[in-house]
């Protein structure tokens, strides 16, 4: 009896001693497993982590390169900048326009429409203007509009010679024709205008009584007076007029009343136009009207349009963005107006 349960107990312990082993045999490689993978994974995330520091390190190597030879090449257009102004600079500071708007001109067709434009502000002149007037009407969108910024810069001491006349609520300008306060504006308004249906302000807003003078349905120029506390500075008129294919600059303020300068071409010089005379029933014909393709919001009607030389070439008589040409009235019919009605004793 103590023999059999002697060997019972031996049979257990083996079979525990057997189940242990069993054991052991089956984790080992569930542990070696696991280990084989997390070594398989940290060889992974290494390689990773070497890539990425790599590619960091090439990214920033590559962005400091750039960098440099963005600085080299900018200091290298700047000394090439330097070099070409020496070249143009005799021509630049001489008296002679036509030299001056040639160099201007040669800058801007060395591919440095920038330089042409800022040298054309600083060199102030005829020639300055006729050279940023040519690229406002012949360059692309973007330099045409750097070219016409420039002008309004240039003539913008002109602005305190205009006026806003504000007739039944819609906008016209004028300008000032003589030291005494003496203002032209276009025909439009000629036939509309009458005592009490309008307004006029200065350039900054402030308002202004006025007086009209004088309406020349002829010509379609009225002439108004406005009461000043002082003299102003005119603009003059041109006595040499225009040719087709000449380039002319409008001034003035947009109906939003936005400084203005809008550069366009004459396509005509000597342009008749028929017309509805003031009393609505009779037709007149305007003669020698000029014919324009400049850009004329509402608020340019009656503004002067000048040449290079700051002269007042004509008037917009009629236009607008929706239209493809715009009419201007002639310097010479303004002066004619005034010197009639000076003639008058008005």
């Amino acid at each position: 009896m103590e023999d059999q349960h002697a060997q019972l107990l031996h049979l257990r312990h083996e079979m525990r001693e057997l189940a242990l082993s069993v054991r052991e045999a089956t984790e080992e490689p569930r542990k070696k497993d696991i280990w084989d993978k997390a070594g398989t994974l940290s060889g992974f995330i290494s390689g990773m982590l070497v890539a990425f520091i790599g590619y960091y390190a090439t990214t920033v190597y590559d962005a400091r390169k750039a960098k440099e030879e963005i600085a080299r090449d900018t200091r290298h257009l700047a000394v090439l900048q330097v070099q070409t102004l020496g070249g143009f600079l005799p021509y630049l500071a001489s008296d002679d326009e036509k030299m001056k708007a040639a160099a201007i001109i040669g800058i801007e067709a060395l591919g440095n429409s920038e330089l042409a434009i800022n040298v054309a502000k600083l060199y102030r002149g005829t020639g300055s203007t006729s050279a940023l007037t040519q690229l406002a009407a012949t360059s692309s969108p973007e330099v045409a509009k750097s070219a016409q910024a420039a002008l309004g810069q240039i003539f913008a001491d002109y602005r305190a010679s205009l006026v806003r006349i504000d007739i039944d609520n819609q906008p016209f300008s004028g300008f000032f024709v003589n030291r005494d306060g003496l203002v032209a504006t276009t025909g439009q308004a000629a036939q509309r205008l009458k005592p009490g249906n309008y307004r006029m302000r200065l350039s900054d807003g402030a308002p202004v009584e006025s007086e009209i003078l004088t309406i020349d349905e002829r010509r379609g120029v009225a002439l108004l007076r406005a009461e000043l506390s002082g003299p102003v500075l005119p603009l003059p008129l041109s006595t040499a007029g225009v040719e087709a294919g000449s380039h002319v600059i409008g001034l003035g303020q947009t109906p939003d009343e936005a400084w203005r300068a809008a550069v366009g071409t004459v396509t005509d010089a000597n342009l008749s136009v028929r017309k509805l005379g003031g009393d609505q029933e009779k037709s007149l014909t305007l003669s020698h009207q000029i014919e324009t393709n400049l850009k004329s919001p509402g608020g340019l009607r009656g503004a002067p349009v000048i040449n290079a030389a700051g002269e007042v070439v004509g008037m917009v008589q009629e236009g607008g963005e929706d239209r493809p040409l715009s009419l201007l009235i002639p310097a010479a019919d303004i002066d004619a107006t005034l010197r009639e009605m000076q003639a008058d004793g008005s």
